[in-house]
């Protein structure tokens, strides 16, 4: 579980709402990396308002918008939890507390990826400068810090990144992410390395029902198996 919130918190990724001509429905997978660190395989099996991603061989989380619920899945205690989907925040809080507004910038520029026609924007804080190639044939997305922060006391949101508040109510979908710090190094890259649109069953969506659902009423206090 830590291992999984390690991997997936710094990306803030987002994931797929259904788009409204033609949702989609299959498999995304992603290829994560921080700095200089190892990059890190991530799939998402979309369905609808149903989202499963999955780190490695680990399954980490299911989302289902529909019930605004985030279910936690621990593999090797044979365990998972269910926690409301927090609210993403409506900004970022920069150092003195006040919101820092970020906002995507049209380059203009143009590019298909895996197929899919792709746009480049920036967006700038003072600190970095992060390059998306957007499609709008994959539908909208929302925070993964959002959806790790059903795990979190309190359902907080997780770390919200100012590439992934920028794209916050817009039907945009990541082919590629690049950020790169003031002094130009790169920090972080994500690309798709696949798009398989493929039928996916309801059942892909619950824990296995041997698995013991944890009340994380408090974090103090331990789990409390039903």
């Amino acid at each position: 579980m830590k291992r999984i919130a390690l991997l997936l918190a710094p990306l803030a990724l987002a994931v797929p709402a259904a788009h409204s001509a033609e949702p989609f429905e299959g498999k995304v997978a992603f290829t994560m990396t921080s700095g200089a660190g190892v990059p890190n395989e991530v799939s998402y099996t979309i369905k609808g308002a149903h989202v499963l991603i999955s780190a490695g061989n680990a399954v980490g989380i299911i989302m289902d918008r529909d019930k605004n619920e985030v279910t936690m899945m621990m593999p090797q205690q044979r365990m998972y939890m269910v926690r409301p989907l927090p609210q993403p925040p409506a900004g970022l809080q920069a150092p003195n507390g006040a919101t820092q507004g970020v906002s995507l910038q049209d380059t203009g520029a143009t590019e298909k990826i895996l197929g899919y026609s792709c746009k480049k924007y920036l967006v700038k804080t003072s600190s970095s400068t992060t390059e998306l190639w957007l499609t709008d044939q994959l539908g909208s997305f929302i925070g993964l810090g959002q959806a790790m922060g059903g795990g979190r006391p309190g359902g907080r949101t997780g770390p919200v990144q100012a590439w992934e508040q920028a794209l916050q109510g817009k039907n945009f979908f990541p082919m590629r992410v690049v950020g790169q710090n003031s002094s130009g190094a790169e920090m972080f890259r994500l690309e798709v390395n696949a798009v398989d649109k493929q039928p996916v069953e309801d059942s892909v969506f619950s824990p296995p029902a041997d698995w013991k659902k944890l009340d994380l009423g408090s974090m103090m206090g331990g789990f409390a198996p039903h």
